[in-house]
């Protein structure tokens, strides 16, 4: 059961840091670069997602050691962030797919 957690988690996690990189590059685009690494290496939506990314790591684990994480077990405090995961991906997707196509269109 534990391992199923954590599959469940590791595709919920990509999955959500996958839109939130794309948010980010919809909403802050690279337009004016100077050779090809730059929007792909060196752009501002890109920092951001590592560090969002980051975050969310440091959350996780300061979450399970200092509050109520250990005390719930690990199926129960992962299948929360499993379905937060899951929320905070569906509400990206449905920004993407109402406003983002409209501002990548304008583009």
């Amino acid at each position: 059961m534990q391992m199923l957690m954590l599959l469940l988690f590791t595709g919920s996690y990509t999955l959500l840091m996958a839109l939130v990189g794309l948010f980010f590059g919809v909403k802050m685009p690279a337009l004016t670069w100077t050779n090809e690494i730059m929007p792909i290496k060196q752009g501002a939506p890109v920092m951001l997602t590592l560090f969002c990314g980051f975050g969310y790591m440091v959350l996780l684990f300061v979450g399970f050691m200092l509050l109520p994480g250990w005390i719930l077990g690990f199926l129960r405090y992962m299948s929360c962030f499993v379905g937060a995961n899951l929320l905070l991906s569906v509400l990206i997707y449905l920004w993407l797919r109402k406003k983002g196509v409209a501002r990548f269109s304008a583009l």
